[in-house]
Order: C-alpha cells, then sequence, then structure tokens
C-alpha cells in the first residue's frame, strides 16, 4: 500500500532540485509506502535530466510531463492525476524536508483519521528568523480551525506545502489547483478549510522554505500582480457561491467579501 504521494513540479530549478530529493530519500519509510511524482512543467534547463538521474535510482519515483507550462497550480494537479497514495503532500521543488520526518507525520494523520494535518515550517536559509509558529491544536474541522485567533490564514494557513492531505478528501469535494496563474493558494486553502471534517495542527518543523526576497510575490502592484489578482477576485466571486450553497458558513461568505475588498497586504506571499 503506499501511505504518501509526494508531489513536487519543478521549473528552472537545476540548482535546487537534487537537494530537494535527497531530502525526500534521506527518510524512515520504506520506498515501497510512498512515492515521489515529479512534474516536469516544461522547464527549460537541466532539472530533468538531474531528475531523471534520481529515477533511474529510485523505482518509486515517477515523472510526469506537462505537454505545456501550466504554471505551479496545474503542475501539481498534474501530478495528483497519476497520485496512488492514501495521503499527499505538495512539495515546491526549491525547498526541501526535514530528515526522517515522513513515519512521524503518517502515523499522526493516520492514528487521528485526518484531512489535513498542519505544521510548522523553518526558513532557510535564515533559520534564525523564525516564521509564527501556532500552538498545538487538538483535532477540530477544518473551518474551525480556519477561523481560530491562534492562527492568521494569510500568514499561517494558506501554502499549500505545509499540509497532509487525504488524498480521498481532495478528489471527493473536487478541490484542485487554479492554472495559469499566480496566487493558486489562496482559494485551494479556503476549499481545504471549509470542506474538512477533522484537521490537526502540530508543532513540528516538518518543512524547509527557501525565502527569497526577490521573488515575484514579494513585489507588490506589478502588472503582473493585478492581472493574476484581478483573475483570483474571479475565482473568489465563484467560490463564494459555491461555498453558499455546499458549506453554508457565513465566516467564509465574510472573509471572501472582505478579501476582495481589502487585499493590500493579503496578495503576497504568507512567508
Amino acid at each position: 500500500m503506499i501511505r504518501l504521494s509526494i508531489i513536487i513540479p519543478f521549473y528552472n530549478v537545476e540548482q535546487y532540485i537534487a537537494q530537494c530529493l535527497d531530502s525526500v530519500y534521506n527518510q524512515d519509510i520504506p520506498e515501497e509506502e510512498y512515492e515521489v511524482i515529479c512534474v516536469d512543467d516544461c522547464s527549460p534547463d537541466n532539472s530533468v535530466e538531474i531528475v531523471e538521474q534520481y529515477a533511474m535510482k529510485h523505482s518509486n519515483l515517477v515523472i510526469v510531463r506537462n505537454a505545456q507550462n501550466r504554471k505551479l497550480g496545474g503542475a501539481r494537479n498534474a501530478g495528483m492525476e497519476v497520485a496512488h497514495g492514501k495521503y499527499v503532500w505538495f512539495v515546491d521543488s526549491d525547498d526541501f524536508i526535514e530528515h526522517n520526518c515522513i513515519m512521524n507525520l503518517l502515523n499522526i494523520v493516520e492514528t487521528e483519521d485526518l484531512d489535513i494535518l498542519h505544521f510548522n515550517y523553518k526558513r532557510y536559509p535564515h533559520e534564525n528568523v523564525l516564521p509564527h509558529k501556532p500552538i498545538e491544536t487538538d483535532v477540530m474541522s477544518g473551518a474551525d480551525m480556519f477561523f481560530d485567533k491562534r492562527f492568521i490564514w494569510y500568514h499561517d494557513l494558506v501554502t499549500a506545502w505545509r499540509k497532509l492531505y487525504r488524498r480521498q478528501f481532495l478528489l471527493d469535494n473536487l478541490i484542485c489547483f487554479a492554472e495559469h496563474i499566480m496566487f493558486e493558494d489562496n482559494d485551494y486553502a479556503i476549499l481545504v478549510f471549509a470542506y474538512a471534517k477533522r484537521a490537526m495542527h502540530i508543532n513540528l518543523s516538518s518543512y524547509y522554505y527557501r525565502y527569497n526576497p526577490e521573488s515575484i510575490t514579494r513585489i507588490k502592484h506589478t502588472s503582473e500582480h493585478i492581472e493574476y489578482w484581478l483573475k483570483l477576485c474571479h475565482r473568489l466571486v465563484a467560490l463564494k457561491e459555491r461555498l453558499m450553497h455546499d458549506v453554508k458558513d457565513p465566516r467564509f461568505i465574510s472573509l471572501i467579501d472582505n478579501f476582495i475588498k481589502y487585499p493590500n497586504d493579503l496578495i503576497i506571499s504568507p512567508v
């Protein structure tokens, strides 16, 4: 049985992808119990050659090749299309995960029968710059975690890579990423927490996020930002209608309305 699918989209990351893959193979779980799905989003550099070298050594590594560039959300969706694991972890190719962390994470998510297991992370290479770390929680609904005052949703909860997800939960609720855009995590996170019945946060830092102050997501109010933000607003309007019909939680409706009206500090990366 495949307990976990690690989905790693990659594009133009030849200087980082080896460190990422080394981390997912420096683990305390047999390789037959998890799969590593690397999605080539039409990368123009030597990233794919590096990934192919790892595939020759590890039979649990699958390479998916997109026919066109679908950006991060589309590449994650492509990985989901071939995933078989009971749980899913989206890992960005310029980041990496803690050594020997998978067994513990899986034991927790399976024992607690969770839809979402949320955990802490460390910035890299500036590990001394500590991100906000909420305290551990008991099992609660995704909606209650999302609006728990111990969390700041656009700071703590929005990023896709900070969670393990039950794959069937995502499939049953038709949850997928928007494609060909930036800010794909925002509406995805709202959907995930709106539908999750069992969620939990633990105080383990299982992920290393590579901090890049020059990232496009950190440069506010460029024309590209405005274009993608307008697309996000259109998606949020549709999401509002969906949640009004399915979830009927007024907290999400109010949050979406406020997000559209007051985006100034919310359209940049939360970390």
